[in-house]
């Protein structure tokens, strides 16, 4: 308990395991708290999407999910943890296109400790490289970013929350060791427009 009390006020960490970001690189955070979508229950969500050298989200004209940088990139195990639910036959969305019926699309759900998971949307179809009831490591692949479910351009959906069940309530949830603007935080809650990564 002493350990801890002090790993929080002197980290400012707000749950008992560490999370890291999902991702390799940087991306940018194109949803944070209160966010157009993450409204209520939701709002501790984060989006995130990658910008490339020329400052947009995706090559062309951005007509195809295959233009967009993100597409199809590894997204990471943010924290240890059994994986408890794997969703990987939802077709991706065409660009500006949503499937409100799968509002989540593909997922991973990983249970990380008592009334602690994390939830990792919108992955591409077929792209799940874990399988439920599988123990995962920090930054293990757990699927491939994509735009299936209520997801108009590809992205990678993360939250935290206390239960199992698809959709719960998010968690508020900051990152450890996120390099933002060139400076190493111990912790970080990205925030709308800020490109972050996590350390290699």
């Amino acid at each position: 308990l002493r350990h801890f009390r002090a790993r929080a006020a002197r980290f400012q960490t707000l749950h008992p395991i560490a999370f890291h970001l999902p991702f390799r690189g940087p991306w940018i955070c194109t949803q944070a708290d209160h966010g157009p979508t993450h409204q209520g229950p939701w709002r501790h969500a984060f989006d995130f999407e990658v910008v490339g050298e020329e400052g947009s989200k995706h090559a062309r004209e951005g007509a195809a999910v295959e233009d967009f940088h993100c597409f199809r990139l590894p997204v990471l195990a943010a924290a240890p943890g059994t994986v408890v639910k794997v969703v990987a036959d939802v077709a991706d969305n065409a660009i500006g296109e949503m499937n409100v019926a799968q509002n989540w699309g593909n997922l991973v759900l990983v249970h990380h400790a008592p009334g602690l998971y994390s939830l990792y949307a919108h992955l591409a179809r077929g792209s799940a490289k874990v399988r439920e009831g599988q123990l995962v490591a920090a930054g293990e692949v757990l699927g491939l970013c994509g735009s299936s479910g209520r997801s108009p351009v590809p992205h990678l959906h993360f939250q935290l929350q206390a239960t199992h069940r698809i959709g719960a309530p998010t968690l508020p949830c900051t990152f450890s060791d996120v390099v933002r603007a060139d400076r190493l935080e111990p912790t970080c809650a990205p925030r709308l427009g800020e490109i972050v990564r996590r350390v290699e």
